[in-house]
């Protein structure tokens, strides 16, 4: 009587222990400009350079779970995605610092929203190998670029990182929006 005794308390405690278990919710997350988009599709634009871009992350990144290391090892995470693939948010928040910071004189495109019919004069492609969080607290990018226009080539490295205000991922893709937009500007800068 005692065995059975003591084997129905412990299917008990297993049964309960199975239906209070946790379940982990998926977060998903959206990088943000800060600027307003600018769409200048729609607006003439017989004189100005037309630039169409692209941004390129590694197919890890972009098919998965935010990115961030632990120690020596990338990790992705389950629970915490990205709403949009990564590269077409890297490529139109490239695109958006591009038409708010030079003017009517250039027009930039990005290659998932370029309408047809329009002939290139630059093309700007990005690729990056990092776009993730660091074991030591910061958010970090590192990659290429090539610029052609013309005759013109221009290519260069860029590596960048910022540190995380708080703990978590909130905080990481805030950073990571941060550390982006500056690149964005710094790209800006030396291409146009």
């Amino acid at each position: 009587m005692k065995v059975l005794t003591t084997c129905f308390f412990m299917m008990i405690c297993f049964l309960s222990a199975c239906s209070s278990s946790v379940v982990e919710r998926t977060s998903y997350y959206t990088l943000n400009g800060d600027s307003k988009p600018v769409s200048r599709m729609n607006k003439q634009c017989n004189n100005c350079k037309k630039v169409t871009v692209k941004v390129i992350v590694p197919s890890l990144i972009d098919n998965g779970g935010i990115a961030y290391y632990s120690g020596e090892l990338q990790v992705l995470s389950k629970n915490n995605q990205w709403s949009e693939s990564p590269s077409i948010q890297l490529q139109n928040l490239l695109v958006d610092q591009i038409n708010s910071s030079t003017g009517p004189e250039v027009v930039a495109f990005s290659t998932s929203l370029r309408p047809s019919g329009i002939i290139d004069d630059a093309v700007l492609s990005v690729s990056l190998k990092k776009f993730n969080g660091s074991p030591d607290g910061y958010a970090e990018i590192e990659g290429t670029y090539i610029y052609m226009s013309g005759d013109v080539l221009k290519n260069g490295r860029f590596s960048d990182r910022v540190r995380q205000t708080e703990d978590g991922f909130p905080s990481l893709v805030s950073s990571l929006n941060e550390v982006w937009v500056r690149q964005c500007n710094n790209l800006i800068k030396d291409l146009f």
